[in-house]
């Protein structure tokens, strides 16, 4: 994809904003490695492919001998069995989370949520929405944001209609306490085989949702199924972006962000210095699917008489070339003024997972060489957090060698300055689908994990809670505020 631009030149659409990109080269010569797709270790699907990448910090591939355990204890929610895809509220500093209560009767699915008191419990799991259409998925989770005028948005994958594979993105607004006020298709669109992946932030403008958008898709949807060995259907997942008044509704019309990215990565955005920035999985004509930022700039930041213009950039050129999505997405995070992005990646036939920064001041600054921080054995599914103005957090899932199908999920500090420091070990988990993706959230002088726990047949919501000082290279400074995304 070249420049775009909204003013000088033609552009591709109506409602495509320039875009500033940094530019890169790829080598010239491929390797072409052929894989046998791991379901059950990466969550992707298809053959893969890769190419040579370029300089990275901290690549041979090793496992290290031994982690340390971290010291932690259980998280008590009122989650209860056949509850999956829990998620933390953004814009607020209040701990909330909300997940997905989906009874095995086939009965309607419930997102509920709850917040966390002042005490260290939990509130009684309240319903936001009861759906028969609502998509109960694993990858594809709600999003839930408080607005600037204390309602809340939740952003959820439903089919178009009941019993119909195809889905796109609802939009529910609530009042500050939580009475349903009003719920629409995501910008209008009810066509399409898959529209979600949401997230939201909130600048010193707006609130704004991000979404993936498939209304230029056509074919198969992967719905219930999600994603069986097949190739991607003809036309292109976009990456969209829309801006919201104080009460929900749309500000303006979307922004296409990228008008071709990976079909099926979840997205994940961050307010820094310059503005928001999103962090996504790219798709180009090669099938090569690296990640990419994103950032729309602060209307401060801009001169008299300049045009907006967003600033993509490459955080790594990895090469990994693969016939269908990998269903692992990138996070980001920052730090003052630095910038943080970690993931994961195959290129080379090399499950990898890494985190790369950048001066966030900025718009145009390189990532840099990025550093490796798995063990050898990652499944991915990456969070990254904050901890103070001088360190992030990066989480991740690692696979236990000697037993199939299980792992533990593991934590790394990662200083501004690049300094890696050890890891450890959060919690045994299952390294399947069913174990989702776990999430990070700092409050005070704790993190609180949390992911789905599979039970027999059953999932639930759980997690645990640990100090920060707890870390290697942990710190008791003050936290950082997590309300913008």
């Amino acid at each position: 994809m070249g420049i775009l631009r909204i003013s000088g030149a033609p552009r591709t659409a109506p409602d495509t904003p320039r875009v500033e990109r940094a530019p890169a080269t790829f080598p010239s010569t491929l390797v072409r490695v052929c894989l046998v797709c791991a379901l059950a270790s990466w969550g992707c699907e298809g053959k893969k492919t890769s190419s040579t990448h370029a300089k990275v910090a901290n690549t041979d591939a090793r496992r290290e001998p031994s982690h340390a355990v971290m010291p932690t204890r259980p998280l008590t929610l009122p989650s209860t069995p056949n509850t999956l895809a829990p998620r933390f509220v953004t814009g607020t500093d209040t701990l909330a989370l909300t997940w997905i209560e989906a009874p095995p009767d086939d009965a309607t699915p419930v997102i509920r949520l709850s917040e966390r008191n002042d005490d260290g419990g939990w509130s009684p799991a309240r319903p936001l929405i009861r759906d028969p259409a609502m998509l109960v998925n694993w990858a594809d989770v709600p999003a839930a944001h408080r607005l600037s005028s204390g309602g809340v948005a939740l952003a959820y994958p439903r089919h178009h209609r009941v019993n119909e594979r195809a889905y796109g993105l609802s939009l529910a607004v609530f009042t500050p306490d939580l009475v349903l006020h009003d719920q629409r298709a995501v910008d209008g669109v009810t066509t399409g085989p898959e529209s979600g992946f949401a997230t939201f932030t909130r600048d010193e403008t707006s609130d704004a949702l991000w979404w993936l958008d498939g209304r230029a898709l056509a074919g198969h949807a992967h719905g219930q199924a999600h994603h069986t060995e097949r190739r991607d259907p003809p036309g292109a997942m976009a990456l969209r972006m829309r801006r919201l008044d104080a009460e929900g509704a749309p500000a303006a019309p979307s922004l296409v962000i990228d008008p071709r990215t990976c079909e099926c990565c979840k997205l994940d955005a961050d307010v820094g210095p310059r503005g928001p920035t999103v962090v996504y999985r790219d798709r180009d004509d090669a099938e090569r699917r690296d990640v990419r930022a994103v950032t729309i700039p602060h209307a401060t930041n801009l001169s008299e008489g300049e045009s907006p213009a967003l600033a993509s950039l490459d955080v790594h050129r990895d090469g990994w070339e693969i016939a269908g999505c990998p269903v692992n997405g990138p996070a980001i995070a920052h730090a003052a003024d630095v910038q943080m992005v970690a993931w994961m990646t195959a290129a080379q036939g090399v499950p990898r997972v890494f985190v790369s920064r950048r001066d966030g001041r900025l718009a145009m600054a390189p990532f840099e060489p990025p550093t490796r921080v798995d063990l050898g054995e990652p499944t991915g599914r990456v969070d990254l957090i904050a901890l103070d103005a001088r360190r992030v957090l990066v989480t991740w899932i690692e696979a236990d060698p000697d037993t199939p199908g299980q792992g533990a999920l593991l934590a790394r500090v990662f200083d501004t300055d690049g300094m890696l420091h050890p890891p450890v070990e959060i919690a045994r988990l299952g390294t399947g689908r069913a174990s989702g993706f776990p999430r990070a959230r700092r409050r005070g002088d704790e993190i609180v994990w949390v992911w789905t726990q599979t039970q027999g047949d059953a999932t639930l919501v759980t997690g645990r809670v640990g100090l920060v000082a707890a870390l290697p290279g942990g710190t008791a400074a003050a936290p950082v505020d997590a309300a913008a995304g």
